[in-house]
This record gives structure tokens, sequence and C-alpha cells, in this order.
């Protein structure tokens, strides 16, 4: 017989309490560490909603990796040019979520007439972000 998704992220977070000794064994309730970490792990989703609200569907995830192979995703939003992007800066903001606008920019060939041409790709980059996934 199959978990279910409930079951199943039951079960992870029960392991994920005693990993972090959360729960105190004698008394069978939770130590005072578990209150800080569930309110840490609530404000962190109510960010990643509120992030998600704001980019309206053009949030996306980037791969990133440091120099000793941890590797981990990070939360931006897509943009159309840098006004847009200063609009999301600027919701974001008014909710207390740091946020910054990015512009990467690529060589993709020459047109016709041989100039170079330069791709523009906007996003807004979440600053400090809770709400990497690892």
């Amino acid at each position: 017989m199959s978990k279910s998704k409930y079951q199943e992220n039951y079960h992870n977070m029960a392991e994920e309490i005693i990993e972090k000794e959360l729960w105190d064994h004698y008394s069978e309730l939770p130590n005072p560490a578990w209150y800080e970490y569930k309110n840490k792990l609530n404000k962190s989703m109510d960010k990643l909603d509120i992030i998600k609200e704001i980019a309206q569907g053009r949030l996306r995830w980037t791969s990133c990796s440091d120099e000793n192979g941890n590797r981990w995703k990070e939360p931006y939003i897509k943009c159309d040019n840098e006004g847009h992007g200063k609009s999301y800066v600027n919701k974001l903001a008014a909710k207390d979520i740091e946020s910054v606008v990015d512009l990467y920019e690529d060589e993709d060939g020459d047109d016709d007439y041989g100039r170079t041409i330069i791709r523009k790709i906007w996003s807004v980059r979440i600053k400090n972000s809770q709400h990497a996934i690892y």
C-alpha cells in the first residue's frame, strides 16, 4: 500500500524535527526551538507566497552553485524591460522584500548589415533570498 502525499509530507517533517532535535523525548513536548523554527518557516513561506502573487506567473528559478560543489535554486521574476522590472521592485519593496533589477546582455549574431545584435534579458533578483531550494 503506497503512502498518500499527506503521509509522505508528515513523515518527512517528523524526520526533520528529530534530526534538528526540536522535540523533547522525555516530556514528549516540542523543544522551545521548535516554535522559533516553525515561525521562521512560516514567515519564509509567507514571503514566497507574496512573491508568487506579485510575479503573476513570471516567477522562475535559477540554478546556483559555489566552489564547494553545493547547489541550490534561487527565485527571480522575468521582465520585459527595465521599467517593468522597476514596477516589480516597487511592489516587492512595499511588502518589505528587497530586490533589484538585473540585466543580462549577450550577442545574438549579426544583422543583415553586419552589425552585432545585442540581446537584453531583464529580470528582478530577490535579495537575501531565504526561499532558496536546496
